[in-house]
C-alpha cells in the first residue's frame, strides 16, 4: 500500500491553514504545516513533500519566490495563494517556476482539486524529442 502524497502548507494565518489543511485531509493528503518559509525548509528534509501550497506574504526573511525557487530546485511543484492584486510580486513568483498563482478567496475544494490535477500532471510520464 502507498502512502498518500504528502502537502507541505505554508501559511502565517492560522485559520487559513486549518481550513486548507482540514480539506486537504479530508480528500486524502498527508498534511504538514508550517507558519513561515523557514519553518517550511527547516521541515522538508525530514518530511519530504509532493506539492507545497503557500502564502505568498509571510513574515520572516524567507519569501515565496524563496520558497518557490527552493522546492523547484528539488523538482517539487508549488501552488501560491495571494490576496495581493497582480503586479511585481506576481511576476517574480512566476518566473521562480510556480505551478499555479490563484488569487484569494480560494475554496477549499478548489485547493484539492487543483493539487490532484498538478500531481496527476507532474506522475505523467512526459514524451521525450527524438
Amino acid at each position: 500500500m502507498s502512502l498518500p502524497p504528502r502537502v507541505l502548507l505554508v501559511d502565517d494565518n492560522l485559520d487559513t491553514r486549518d481550513l486548507y489543511a482540514f480539506a486537504l485531509r479530508q480528500a486524502g493528503y498527508d498534511v504538514r504545516e508550517a507558519a513561515d518559509g523557514p519553518s517550511a525548509i527547516a521541515d522538508a528534509p525530514a518530511h519530504p513533500p509532493s506539492i507545497v501550497v503557500t502564502d505568498i506574504r509571510m513574515p520572516g526573511h524567507v519569501s515565496a519566490v524563496d520558497l518557490c525557487r527552493h522546492f523547484r530546485a528539488h523538482d517539487i511543484q508549488v501552488i501560491v495563494v495571494t490576496g495581493v492584486p497582480d503586479g511585481p510580486e506576481q511576476e517574480a513568483i512566476r518566473r521562480a517556476g510556480c505551478a499555479l498563482l490563484v488569487m484569494k478567496p480560494y475554496a477549499p475544494d478548489v485547493l484539492c482539486r487543483d493539487v490532484a490535477r498538478i500531481l496527476a500532471d507532474d506522475a505523467e510520464p512526459h514524451a521525450s524529442s527524438a
